[in-house]
């Protein structure tokens, strides 16, 4: 996301973070806060709307906190969150395969919600947003 929608990004999180203070489990406004959090490379802050949709039992969250763990560098806590979300999993992962694996499930996810939520809701504002690549 380019720099220009810095207020827009303030705003939809500043929404978001009112909407959950009403509804604190409410799936979408977790999810997008969190990507609104990673647009602005506050990772810890993604994280902890992450934690919250991981401790409601949505395993959505284990993805999207990989993703930024990933993007803090802790690999290890990625490779966890992977193993966690897809205990069925029997092949072991290579660190790289893993990585593109994180990053696949993730813009999966944001492409859910773009398409159920985000271009009905906001429109024009939305087309300049980029969550698939946000750094």
């Amino acid at each position: 996301m380019n720099g220009d929608n810095t207020p827009l990004v303030l705003e939809l999180i500043e929404n978001y973070s009112s909407l959950l203070l009403i509804k604190p489990n409410n799936v979408k406004s977790l999810i997008l806060r969190g990507l609104l959090w990673e647009q602005q490379k506050n990772y810890e802050l993604a994280i902890n709307d992450f934690n919250s949709l991981i401790s409601i039992g949505n395993k959505m969250g284990y993805y999207l906190r990989a993703y930024s763990y990933c993007s803090l560098g802790k690999l290890n806590l990625a490779l966890i969150d992977v193993k966690e979300a897809d205990n069925q999993m029997k092949q072991p992962m290579g660190l790289f395969q893993c990585l593109a694996y994180i990053t696949k499930r993730r813009n999966e996810i944001v492409r859910e919600i773009e398409k159920e939520y985000l271009k009905d809701r906001f429109g024009e504002k939305y087309d300049n947003m980029n969550f698939i690549n946000p750094n």
